[in-house]
């Protein structure tokens, strides 16, 4: 079998940039470093979570409100049913329910947030079609008392808890691979993907780390 191509050096071009996280608090200071270091790249700064500390009154009888996108593609379907299934399966009752028409419908989606608060529930999980105005909408749950769970899409707020997989270190490291394999040397054709969404974004912060 062939021997795996080099890793480019550190610093050059196809190599993933390493101690790139944002954390001027020194929040992963306390973490093991293979912990830490998925951090590099990630695109918005480390905050410690309002929800630190949090502990539910209740010991069951727990709700959820979803807000989602629509089930445009089989991973969103896919991924919105684990989250019913996973919802039921722990004994919390769906409240509430929605989606957007069309994945591009920003302010359809913000006023279904806002219906979901409105429901009082436990918590709330909440797929973003754009992050930035869900930040005001991450303070609002905090001030009622309501955590935030951000899945898929992070959001760039102290108040929501966001879980998801570091895209653009891990477009990064996908990246770094392909030029590798070419041994360092040659032409690269690159597709982005719809401008202006989330995923786009991320994976273009990736490639353009290494490239």
């Amino acid at each position: 079998a062939p021997a795996p191509a080099a890793s480019a050096a550190a610093g050059t071009c196809g190599s993933v940039p390493t101690g790139t996280a944002k954390d001027p608090g020194g929040l992963l200071a306390g973490f093991p470093k293979e912990i830490a270091a998925g951090y590099d790249l990630y695109p918005y700064e480390i905050r410690k979570s309002a929800w630190a500390d949090y502990k539910s009154k209740k010991t069951d009888g727990f709700t959820a409100a979803i807000v989602g996108m629509p089930p445009a593609s089989p991973f969103i379907a896919s991924m919105s049913e684990a989250i019913r299934s996973s919802l039921k399966a722990n004994g919390v009752k769906i409240v509430g329910e929605f989606a957007p028409d069309d994945p591009s419908n920003v302010p359809l989606q913000l006023q279904q947030f806002n219906e979901a608060l409105s429901l009082k529930p436990d918590v709330i999980i909440y797929t973003a079609i754009a992050p930035e105005p869900s930040v005001d909408l991450a303070k609002a749950a905090h001030d009622a008392g309501i955590p935030l769970v951000a899945a898929q899409i992070p959001i760039d707020s102290e108040y929501a808890v966001s879980v998801t997989r570091n895209t653009p270190l891990a477009v990064a490291q996908v990246t770094a691979g392909t030029v590798g394999a070419l041994g360092g040397k040659g032409t690269v054709l690159r597709v982005d993907g719809i401008p202006g969404i989330p995923a786009s974004t991320f994976a273009n912060l990736g490639i353009d780390a290494v490239l």
